[in-house]
């Protein structure tokens, strides 16, 4: 048990920045619309890293708090949120950016630890609370995912001051 709890942890530390939304994992570029081709054009900003973040759980006795998942470095393992193994490999676990305004974005960018990850889902919202959540990507498919970096372009465009990473598949 104690080699699947440790396995867990480093499953469920997530990382996330680079340009992205939730600083060293999730990127939120900024987004414009020109009116003559209706093309989205990413700017490559990181809304992430100026807003604020919290989480459903935080791995006990480490610094792998929800503000590190955003703090724009992702160069470093030290940089990242983790969580804590409760015994379940199904124990769903979010990440929530409040990006201080509402933003405009077409594209999110998860940088993880390991791919060890079988499902997630990116959602936003203009409250934050509870049952307030639109999905704007689920992770289709129920095998690992195949790179450490997800690079989510979003069907169109969405406006929202939060948004989430909401993971509840990993083995």
């Amino acid at each position: 048990m104690k080699k699947k709890q440790k396995g867990l942890r480093r499953v469920c530390a997530w990382a996330l920045a680079a340009a992205m939304i939730l600083g060293g994992g999730i990127t939120l570029p900024d987004t414009a619309l020109t009116a003559e081709a209706e093309e989205t054009v990413i700017t490559g900003v990181n809304y992430a890293p100026g807003g604020t973040a919290t989480a459903s759980n935080v791995e006990a006795d480490t610094d792998f708090t929800a503000d590190n998942a955003i703090d724009g470095d992702s160069t470093t393992s030290e940089s990242r949120w983790g969580t804590d193994y409760d015994g379940s490999a199904s124990a769903e676990r979010w990440l929530k950016v409040d990006l201080g305004t509402e933003r405009t974005f077409n594209r999110v960018v998860v940088v993880w630890e390991r791919t060890n990850i079988t499902g997630f889902a990116i959602e936003t919202s203009n409250t934050g609370s509870d049952d307030d959540w639109t999905a704007v990507y689920t992770k289709p498919d129920n095998a690992d995912i195949e790179s450490t970096t997800s690079e989510i372009e979003l069907d169109s465009p969405v406006s929202a001051q939060y948004v989430r990473l909401r993971v509840y598949g990993y083995r």
